[in-house]
């Protein structure tokens, strides 16, 4: 899925907008108006949305597919990546300003034919076992500078398991590709295509 230039303005806005109405009750998310954003409105499109604080992170909280539409979907992880990401104690409202917010909207998850078809730098990783899941967005990799045993590995040790669990066990592994909308430097990475 591609948003436009506005949409993708929106998505940022209204995250951050989000983010402050846990501090001020005065701040209201914007509406929209879907049957213009119709890119907005989509179902079961799945977003994360990343905090990073002077480039470290300090949030990420997103889902993989979702009941509710894009935007509501946006609003709700950002607010939970600040307030309810177990890995980090809550943002506070004074650290908001030091704070670039990012959005990934995610493909569905996908099959794949075999670990050689993992492309660095388009797609990311889902574990999704019945004991253990995780999720590794597609910018992991490239920011680590992962190989793709590296990235598999991540992804394993992420999940609670051994990290070379995938070289020996059947995993249910799915990959997916992500446009990643940030506000540090204004910058709309696609991790699409490779």
């Amino acid at each position: 899925m591609t948003t436009s230039g506005e949409e993708r303005a929106i998505l940022l806005h209204s995250a951050r907008e989000a983010i402050r109405s846990l501090y001020d009750n005065e701040v209201k998310i914007p509406a929209i108006d879907f049957n213009y954003y119709t890119g907005l409105a989509k179902k079961n499109a799945g977003a994360f949305v990343t905090l990073l604080e002077k480039g470290r992170l300090r949030g990420c909280v997103g889902y993989i597919t979702s009941i509710k539409n894009l935007f509501d979907t946006v609003v709700d992880a950002a607010q939970n990546s600040a307030a309810n990401d177990p890995r980090f104690p809550p943002v506070q409202e004074e650290e908001l300003s030091q704070i670039d917010i990012e959005v990934s909207i995610l493909s569905p998850p996908m099959s794949f034919d075999g670990y050689d078809s993992i492309i660095i730098g388009k797609h990311g990783l889902l574990l999704d076992e019945e004991e253990c899941r995780a999720v590794l967005l597609p910018q992991v990799a490239v920011e680590h500078k992962f190989s793709v045993s590296e990235f598999l590995s991540a992804l394993c040790e992420k999940a609670g398991i051994e990290p070379n669990a995938w070289m020996h066990n059947d995993l249910d592994i799915k990959i997916f590709t992500a446009e990643i909308i940030s506000e540090a430097g204004n910058r709309i990475k696609t991790y699409e295509k490779a």
